[in-house]
């Protein structure tokens, strides 16, 4: 810390070093709102699968407790939409 001659570098060193990563958070509250919401009957599903898949992709990677169960919650998320991937 010695190597940052004011306040204020040292603080911006402080919190990179020290701080607390938001993405964790971010991606729990996008993986949220994707399970509560399934996708409208005439919604563009392909653009609806890449919401969903990139925020699942990203917790995976962060080891999220929340998307151990991912691939239910999609299938519940697309059963009323796409009856056939439900049964």
């Amino acid at each position: 810390m010695l190597n940052y001659p004011t306040p204020y570098e040292r603080l911006v060193y402080i919190q990179t070093r020290f701080g607390r990563s938001t993405a964790a958070e971010d991606i729990r509250a996008q993986w949220k709102r994707l399970s509560a919401s399934p996708p409208k009957r005439g919604a563009d599903i392909d653009q609806w699968i890449k919401e969903w898949d990139s925020p699942r992709e990203q917790g995976v990677s962060l080891d999220l407790p929340e998307l151990k169960n991912a691939n239910k919650d999609f299938l519940r998320a697309v059963k009323d939409i796409l009856p056939f991937c439900g049964s």
